[in-house]
Order: C-alpha cells, then structure tokens, then sequence
C-alpha cells in the first residue's frame, strides 16, 4: 500500500509543480498561483493521510489534486488565449 501512495505522489506532482511553474511564468499574479499550490499540497497530504488510515473518504478528498491541475491548465490556455 506504501508503494501505490509513492508512486501516486511521483505521478502527479511532478506535473503539478511543472504547470504551475508555467503559470507563474506566464507573469500570473501570485494570489493566483498560490491557491493553486495550496490545493496541490492539501489533495496530496489528504490523499496520503487516506492511504495511510485506510480512510477511504479522506482519501477521496485528494481529488483536490486534480482540481489544482485543471486550475492551472486552464489559466495556462487561457493566458495563452485559445478561449
């Protein structure tokens, strides 16, 4: 179970903190880039306090993960002005 929360976190932080880095080149103004760090950090601590206890529903919250990479990706298209 250990190994499967390790090779989570190596999935997708790597590509969390990369879109990010990307946003903030895009010259994003830091109360946007940070949220989106913030909710990197708290889906993956959540994730990993879930795989740790078993919690099942505590685990579901790490979907945050995604939310941060959708935020990110869509600030990144629109800076780039494809909407």
């Amino acid at each position: 179970m250990l190994i499967r929360a390790q090779g989570n976190f190596i999935e997708y932080v790597p590509l969390g903190v990369t879109t990010l880095g990307l946003v903030e080149t895009r010259a994003a103004p830091a109360w946007i880039v940070i949220p989106f760090g913030a909710i990197l950090v708290i889906g993956r601590v959540l994730h990993a306090f879930g795989m740790l206890t078993a919690s099942g529903p505590v685990r579901g919250f790490g979907i945050l993960t995604y939310l941060a990479l959708l935020g990110a990706a869509g600030r990144l298209i629109a800076a780039v002005g494809f909407v």
